[in-house]
This record gives C-alpha cells, sequence and structure tokens, in this order.
C-alpha cells in the first residue's frame, strides 16, 4: 500500500499540479481555440515556472544537504517557500500573457495559498503542502464552472478521486494526519477563490 501511496505522490507531485492546471486552462475554456503553438507557449510557461525550475532547486538542495537528517525540516520549508516564490513568477507570466483573470488568479491564488501553508509550517503545524496544491487546483475548476465554461463532469470526478487518493496517501505515508491534509486541501481551494475575486473586481473597477 505505501508503495501505491509513493506513487499517487509522484503523480500529483505539487510541482505537477499547475501543469495539469495549465492544461485545463487551455483545454476547457473558450482558449481552446487558440493555435496550437500559443496554448504550447501557455502550459510550457506554466510549467517552466512552477515545475521545471522549483524541481532544479529541490535536487539542488537535496545534494547540498545529503546525508543531513537533522536538516530535513529546514529543506522542506525551503522547498515551499521557492515554490511559492515561482508561483509569483508564473503568475506573472501569464498576465504578461494578458490571460483572463481567472488563469491569473489560480496561480495567484496558488502562491497566496502555498505562502499561508509555509507559515503555518513555520509556526509548528505540518500542514499538507500536497493536498493544497490539490485544493488550488479544484478552485480553478470551481472558478471555470462560475465562468461559464464547459467543464466536462468527468474532469470533477477524476479531480474528486485524486484528491482521495492523495489525502489517504499523505496519511499511509505519515506525513499528515487527517486534519493536517483536511486543512491543506482548504487552505489552496479557498485562496485560490478568494484571489479570483478579487481579481475580477479589481479588473471590473478599472
Amino acid at each position: 500500500m505505501k508503495k501505491t501511496a509513493q506513487i499517487i505522490s509522484y503523480l500529483f507531485h505539487p510541482y505537477l499540479l499547475p501543469l495539469y492546471g495549465g492544461i485545463i486552462i487551455v483545454s476547457c475554456s473558450f482558449l481552446e481555440i487558440l493555435p496550437l503553438y500559443f496554448k504550447l507557449l501557455i502550459v510550457g510557461g506554466i510549467f517552466l515556472f512552477s515545475g521545471i525550475l522549483p524541481i532544479l532547486f529541490h535536487i539542488t538542495l537535496s545534494l547540498f544537504y545529503l546525508n543531513k537528517s537533522e536538516k530535513k525540516p529546514y529543506i522542506r520549508l525551503t522547498k515551499i517557500l521557492l515554490y511559492t516564490v515561482f508561483l509569483v513568477f508564473s503568475a506573472i507570466y501569464v498576465y504578461r500573457l494578458n490571460l483572463p483573470f481567472w488563469a491569473q488568479g489560480y496561480l495567484a491564488g496558488a502562491a497566496f495559498s502555498s505562502a499561508l501553508i509555509w507559515i503555518i509550517n513555520i509556526l509548528g503545524w505540518r500542514i499538507s503542502f500536497f493536498m493544497n496544491a490539490l485544493g488550488a487546483l479544484m478552485g480553478l475548476v470551481i472558478t471555470l464552472q462560475f465562468a461559464n465554461m464547459a467543464i466536462p463532469v468527468g474532469v470533477f470526478v477524476a479531480l474528486i478521486i485524486v484528491t482521495g487518493m492523495m489525502g489517504t496517501a499523505r496519511q499511509l505515508l505519515d506525513r499528515n494526519t487527517l486534519a493536517q491534509v483536511l486543512t491543506g486541501w482548504a487552505c489552496g481551494f479557498f485562496g485560490v477563490l478568494l484571489i479570483n475575486l478579487v481579481f475580477k473586481y479589481h479588473l471590473l473597477s478599472l
């Protein structure tokens, strides 16, 4: 069971979820009419900032602190902080591409909730970083639904199943408790919804 839990954690790692979010953005909205090269530019840029660069820094940190088990809490907090910074860069990237508010709000909201997770972890409660990213992805899907985009039912079902599997996996691996899993997901979900509301009404007031 733990091996399966590890596989689930790898497949739906926070570094990969913005990539899946980018695919949803260009596939389940009016952006699907864009030329393929522009959709690849959007998804590729999101993955560069929120996936590839954090992975490179992750590897560098892991090598630098190799076999230093006493540094593991510090390394984890540093990784969350770096991920938050790269999400901000990713949000700026989609802003410069002049994408809709909900695309900007997804990444900015994910960065906001990730920063919140970082602060809470510093205070001593190990909120689930993985579930936070899944909550942010669900926040994107709900925002697209509110924006009258045609979200396939299968996307909702798949995301709910993955969320349940990930929550179970993090507990099986003894990484988080049920309360930490639920809190992490709620932070991501409501963080994205909140930032999207701010972006929406700010843009309407301009």
